[in-house]
């Protein structure tokens, strides 16, 4: 048996209580694993091979599992092998940001497929007009999978401000600290539009979700998502789970000052993240750099010009990479994660920044931290779209069902 079984515990029981559990934890040994047998999900999960008999035929009856090709065997029949239905369902994944919205159909095992972008958006002053064309987005693909024959049985949006994890209550955040609600309701008036469960969170903690299943963070218990793009903000997983804290306030970094007399931020304080990491002012402080004006200038290009050694682009980048590893060093320091992933809009010059911020965390942390924490970039290319249809298809890896699920 490869090392990938044994090193994986799932932790299952035989009491016939608790079936509908051990439904859930072998539909997820199937999902992580891939091409796995009953032999071996027998081993894995600790189950009686009855047991996983019984599971196995329910999800093959509900669609949600396949049967495929044997696997070579040195002696004996081939035992056929066991995978998710990707196709079994579909969700419309919805990444809504201040200035765009961008939603796609993805299937059970993440994978994207037809796209809807709106851009030139406000969400902030043309509220209304922009929850239309997200709901415009939505009912797009809602008719492009009828019409192609697929079900639809959930909505799940990344949003771009603090979301209560207790209420689904979603927040625009505002200078000084205040926040405002965000009313009506964004879950009510889609599950009402759509007479489907919606499931919303934070824009970073949805990322982190990407990052969890498909990324960085696939192999990690502990790690910190910071999501670099028109704000910026982190998503802190625990254990495994998203670490919300009150009222799902957790990983607002953008007010943490890291140059006290620095630049003058809109919330009146000075040397905030944001004023140096947001894509904005990444673009702002390369243009004051080089006199290039900043609508000419994209960070792939940025990147292109540190990569060339352009003197004045590296001095910049280095600089913001040298603001936020003071930030990184932090959180390092106060929850120990295994990694810690630069995701957003940085593209590029994420890897570029990643690579700097490692080795300020090799230069300035205390063994053992120094040389076992990992600064990386995502490689996921669509981890909004990704992380949003993971709000949804969590639910169905916990449990191994495609009923029963409710908007939280």
């Amino acid at each position: 048996m490869s090392t990938k079984l044994r090193n994986r515990s799932y932790g299952g029981t035989s009491l016939k209580g608790l079936r509908r559990n051990n439904r859930g934890l072998v539909y997820r040994a199937i999902w992580d694993l891939q091409n796995i047998s009953r032999a071996e999900l027998a081993t894995v999960t600790g189950l009686h091979p009855a047991t996983i008999t019984h599971i196995v035929d329910d999800l093959l009856a509900d669609r949600l599992i396949l049967e495929v090709g044997a696997t070579e065997t040195a002696v004996g029949r081939p035992p056929l092998q066991l995978k998710i239905n990707s196709e079994a369902a579909y969700i419309v994944g919805v990444s809504l940001a201040r200035t765009a919205v961008s939603a796609a159909l993805i299937d059970l095992g993440g994978n994207v497929g037809e796209d809807v972008h709106f851009g030139g958006l406000n969400l902030l002053d043309e509220k209304e007009y922009t929850i239309a064309r997200l709901q415009q987005a939505i009912e797009l693909l809602v008719e492009r999978a009828q019409a192609m024959g697929h079900e639809v049985i959930g909505i799940g949006v990344g949003f771009p401000g603090p979301v209560d994890p207790s209420t689904g209550q979603t927040y625009l955040p505002e200078a000084h600290g205040l926040r405002e609600p965000f009313s009506p309701s964004l879950r009510e008036v889609l599950a009402e539009r759509f007479k489907k469960p919606v499931f919303i969170d934070n824009d970073a903690n949805a990322m982190a979700l990407a990052e969890k299943y498909f990324g960085e963070g696939q192999h990690a218990n502990n790690f910190v998502c910071i999501d670099c793009s028109l704000g910026i903000g982190a998503s802190i997983v625990i254990n495994g789970e998203i670490y919300y804290g009150m009222r799902g306030d957790a990983g607002e970094i953008a007010h943490n000052s890291v140059d006290i007399e620095g630049r003058l931020c809109e919330c009146g304080r000075r040397g905030c993240l944001t004023c140096y990491a947001s894509i904005p002012d990444i673009l702002q402080q390369v243009s004051e750099a080089t006199s290039l004006p900043p609508e000419t200038l994209s960070v792939n290009q940025i990147a292109a010009l540190y990569t060339a050694g352009h003197k004045e682009v590296v001095e910049v980048i280095q600089q913001i990479a040298t603001y936020l590893g003071h930030e990184v060093i932090n959180i390092v320091n106060l929850i120990a994660p295994e990694v810690v992933i630069l995701t957003g809009d940085l593209d590029r010059l994420a890897y570029i920044m990643a690579s700097r911020i490692q080795q300020q965390v090799r230069a300035f942390l205390a063994a053992p931290l120094c040389d076992s924490v990992r600064v990386v970039s995502s490689h996921l290319k669509q981890a909004s779209l990704q992380g949003a249809a993971m709000l949804v298809i969590r639910k169905i890896y916990e449990t191994g069902a495609l009923t029963g699920l409710s908007s939280r």
